[in-house]
């Protein structure tokens, strides 16, 4: 048996890469050809990334489109989402081998990978247990490819091959660009693709150009200033800013971030116990560890009142307002924009309660979301102990998700 294993981001994954796949399993006569999207690269920046869920099914929806699906021997594997942790070549490799000792294995990279692969985790070990395939990408010539690839060859044994495909020199980054830009239709991607971008309103995508217009935002800021103490509202406005602010660097909807951080507290200050009463008549789902501690509630409710009061209908709003307080594992880039901003708007100061300055943890959530979302996971998880209070189960649940960005000190390259 000959598989060949094509991964990457697929953030999102475009013609070129179809075209790589299937000129691959061609000419080197694959018995099947493996789509492998990355949950954490430990390589690429994890800012850029939509949810792995969506990188997941953009992939099936390509490779059935295009290439016809398993029924012409193109799978798809979601075994380095299962994996906790960074994504390590090197570590995939091993697993595939050992599940399949008989089966020849192919590793496609591209031609910049290849120029840099001596940075990689164990590159020895990973030429040891397949072929690379080397696609010439960007701008680096076949020459000195092909250098590199003799390079390889005499110092760790590698086998390397290339392969000829149609690539036209396509990059993600460049589709993200363009959709972001309102070219989502002129843009290399399957028709299906294009749909489902378009549906779930990924990369910065908008049918309108905007979601909410500026009357509409100034009627939710109206309404909450009515709604909320003098105190709160500052707070609501500054974490509206700030998510605001975070989204451009984060490459997402600037006034669906603003609603979003506006909105959170909109049930804060609603009595506990009619906030428990309204969860109940409206259906809400509340844990044991929510009706003990009252003052969780508000998310939930929260988010029920961005639907039933305001008239939200976009359920990644309504679930960064759900989950502003205790977040939840692999959270979208809007949940943890509102997750972080909660913590981290102007006018917060737990300088008592933190054992890292504010100002520092505010400079950190501009350059990596991740890691900061993990230390205030921390933060608040040390001083909730410090207080002996309870801890909801959730607030672990989605530390022990994200501490791995506390670990990693690996080169972030793009």
């Amino acid at each position: 048996m000959k598989t060949g294993i094509l991964g990457g981001t697929f953030n999102p994954i475009h013609n070129a890469h179809l075209s790589l796949g299937k000129a691959a399993k061609e000419q080197f006569s694959l018995d099947k050809l493996i789509f492998m999207p990355a949950a954490r690269p430990a390589y690429k920046d994890p800012r850029q990334l939509v949810s792995f869920e969506d990188r997941m099914e953009m992939t099936r929806l390509a490779v059935e489109e295009v290439l016809g699906g398993e029924k012409n021997g193109y799978f798809l594997s979601d075994l380095e989402f299962k994996r906790p942790g960074n994504t390590y070549t090197c570590d995939t490799m091993a697993y595939m081998t050992a599940k399949e000792p008989d089966t020849e294995f192919y590793f496609i990279i591209g031609g910049d990978s290849l120029m840099w692969i001596d940075e990689w985790k164990d590159p020895a070990d990973i030429v040891n247990k397949c072929t690379l395939i080397v696609a010439e990408r960007g701008d680096t010539r076949m020459d000195i490819l092909k250098k590199k690839a003799e390079e390889l060859r005499q110092s760790i044994n590698a086998r390397i091959e290339f392969v000829n495909y149609d690539h036209n020199f396509v990059s993600s980054s460049d589709i993200r660009k363009k959709i972001r830009l309102g070219e989502l239709k002129n843009v290399a991607l399957p028709s299906s693709v294009i749909e489902y971008i378009d549906k779930k309103e990924l990369y910065g995508c908008c049918k309108d150009g905007f979601y909410f217009s500026p009357d509409e935002i100034q009627r939710f800021t109206l309404e909450m200033q009515k709604t909320l103490s003098p105190f709160r509202f500052q707070h609501s406005l500054g974490v509206s800013y700030m998510s605001a602010s975070l989204a451009m660097v984060y490459g997402v909807a600037v006034d669906k971030a603003t609603v979003a951080g506006l909105l959170h507290d909109s049930a804060k200050e609603i009595d506990e116990n009619e906030q428990e009463r309204l969860c109940d008549e409206k259906g809400i789902d509340l844990t044991p560890v929510e009706r003990s501690a009252k003052q969780l509630i508000h998310a939930k409710l929260g988010a029920g009142l961005a639907k039933d009061k305001y008239g939200i209908k976009d359920e990644d709003i309504c679930n960064a307002i759900k989950f502003h307080t205790v977040g939840r594992p692999a959270m979208t880039r809007l949940e943890q924009i509102v997750f972080c901003a909660d913590f981290l708007e102007p006018q917060r100061d737990f300088k008592d309660k933190m054992s890292m300055p504010l100002r520092e943890l505010r400079s950190l959530v501009f350059r990596d979301i991740d890691k900061t979302t993990a230390l205030i996971l921390k933060e608040t998880i040390d001083w909730l102990k410090i207080k002996g209070s309870e801890i909801n189960p959730a607030t672990y649940e989605t530390y022990d998700y994200y501490k791995v960005f506390l670990d990693n000190t690996d080169a972030v390259k793009d």
